[in-house]
């Protein structure tokens, strides 16, 4: 029998934590993580984060202090969970393609159908609001009729998927970055230059304009809950980009890399939330007074005018990401990419979207399918968490 001096076992435990670390070094890429990480949040920016709406609607009208607050956090544990989960689907062999995901969490086909269609169904809801963003932005900015700007996008975003969304996806991190830090430099100067107690006043005021129907306060079949709030947003999520979360998931290669992108973009959409809620706040008073269609553009108005050219463009450029996102996904469900089933069904989504988006109010339309898209997101979430975690004990009995 060998037996080892203290100096042998110390130089032994250096080395195998040596050689962990470098293993784990090897497995963890930091560029990617922050790529996928920043991506994931890209595809969900699209008008209504961009434009101030949703901060607006489920956070800020609340009014109070801890009435967002709690909602935000509750969201970005929700946002977490969820992501980690999917991004983990890299290590399940079972999950092949992104609808796969359903069928494995579900446990039977026949709620995986279900989650399935839903999915489809809302994320083409969506679509109007994101098309209807586009031409409020371009409206409230330019002055430009709100048909034309729902076209615009229609055209663009229809000749991007033409020739394949693949490489729309590989700027979507850089687009989704440009676009939080814009929100961070405008909420920090917010709360620079107007000092927190503006914040803290228009959390006191919101309530009356909310009163007056002024402003839009998320609800669902009239139930109206700071903390629900923070959930039906979060559900949003699931329903409309669960196949996303889980199709880049097959790029990492250890769990700490997909561990840490779910924090990450947690970190990331939640920072940018608490920025657009405080500045949104700030200026309610000036928010209500012109009437915007677009919270963010009427604050960047009333503090940094010289921004304005530079945010439209950001908005705009968030909803082209998202809206592309979401139509390349629904014509993939359907057909193989660049094929003329996908087009035509592409093309499909886009004449109904440029119809409705260009003429139904933007706020209405968040007011309107966010919430009830968010409870049925929700409901999916609850069920598929089940399945989850009952896969999680199924796979370690088996290992």
């Amino acid at each position: 029998m060998i037996i080892l001096t203290a100096e042998a076992r110390c130089i032994s435990f250096f080395r195998l934590n040596y050689q962990y670390a470098i293993s784990n070094m090897k497995n963890f890429r930091f560029s990617t993580t922050i790529s996928v990480a920043a991506a994931f949040c890209a595809y969900f920016i699209g008008s209504g984060f961009a434009s101030g709406q949703e901060a607006l609607q489920y956070f800020a009208a609340y009014g109070g202090i801890w009435p967002i607050f709690i909602p935000l956090i509750v969201f970005a544990c929700l946002w977490f969970f969820w992501s980690k989960i999917g991004y983990n689907s890299w290590d399940i062999p079972e999950i092949d393609a992104p609808a796969d995901a359903y069928d494995y969490f579900c446990g039977f086909k026949g709620a995986a159908r279900v989650a399935d269609v839903l999915t489809i169904i809302i994320t083409g809801l969506f679509s109007l609001s994101m098309f209807a963003g586009c031409g409020a932005t371009l409206e409230q900015y330019l002055g430009i009729p709100q048909w034309i700007g729902a076209i615009g996008l229609g055209i663009i975003a229809y000749a991007v998927i033409w020739f394949g969304l693949e490489s729309v996806t590989n700027v979507l991190s850089c687009v989704g970055l440009i676009i939080i830090g814009f929100v961070v430099l405008i909420g920090v100067y917010c709360f620079v230059a107007q000092g927190p107690g503006e914040i803290t006043d228009g959390a006191e005021r919101i309530s009356q304009y909310v009163d007056n129907s002024d402003v839009y306060i998320a609800s669902v079949f009239g139930i109206k809950n700071p903390l629900l709030s923070g959930a039906w947003y979060f559900g949003t999520f699931i329903v409309t980009g669960y196949a996303f979360i889980v199709a880049q998931g097959k790029r990492f290669h250890s769990y700490k890399e997909s561990n840490m992108a779910a924090l990450f973009s947690a970190i990331l959409f939640t920072l940018g939330l608490y920025m657009i809620t405080g500045a949104v706040l700030a200026n309610i008073d000036h928010i209500v007074e012109v009437k915007a269609q677009i919270p963010l553009l009427a604050v960047i108005d009333n503090t940094l005018p010289v921004l304005q050219p530079v945010f439209a463009l950001v908005v705009v450029a968030g909803i082209f990401t998202t809206i592309t996102g979401y139509s390349w996904t629904i014509g993939r469900r359907f057909a193989k990419d660049k094929t003329t089933k996908q087009r035509l069904i592409v093309g499909g989504l886009m004449i109904i979207g440029i119809l409705g988006g260009a003429f139904i109010p933007f706020s209405t339309l968040v007011n309107w399918i966010s919430p009830a898209s968010g409870l049925l997101g929700l409901i999916i979430a609850v069920y598929m968490t089940i399945g989850a975690i009952a896969k999680s004990k199924t796979r370690k009995k088996e290992s």
